[in-house]
């Protein structure tokens, strides 16, 4: 029973949730960097959730909304990778065209050495995990 006073509201801060203007609800999230997952070489993996259009450096870019299991709240947990033509390309092999193909899937982002306007910098490359690839052709 709510003692009096106390609010029936949903705290939306604490799901990492955000209300629109509009009305609508949204996964609040963290755009995933390179230095969030660490040096060249390190290897992580995340959970397809959705997909989302993000504005990328003024830019529209596809994001997916992933499960990194980065953080002990769920809302930590929850990042939005800005997939480059290269990381869409390799998704596009191992899943195919259709977004239903894609979610629920385990995939693997990959810290390298990349260029980005002439200069060498950390880059995430996403793998696909050859059990994810086989599990696709079989749905």
């Amino acid at each position: 029973m709510r003692e009096k006073g106390q609010s029936s509201l949903l705290d939306l801060d604490e799901l990492g949730i955000v209300k629109g203007d509009d009305g609508s609800f949204k996964v609040r999230s963290k755009t995933l960097k390179a230095s969030d997952i660490g040096p060249i070489g390190t290897v992580v993996q995340g959970k397809i959730l959705d997909k989302e259009w993000m504005d990328f450096r003024g830019a529209k870019k596809l994001g997916l909304l992933m499960d990194m299991d980065m953080g002990e709240k769920e809302s930590e947990r929850l990042r939005k990778l800005a997939l480059n033509k290269t990381n869409t390309v390799t998704l596009l092999g191992g899943f195919g065209e259709n977004f239903g193909n894609w979610q629920n899937k385990i995939i693997e982002i990959v810290i390298e050495s990349v260029e980005y306007n002439d200069e060498e910098t950390s880059g995430m490359r996403v793998r696909i995990p050859p059990e994810a690839t086989t599990q696709a052709k079989i749905e």
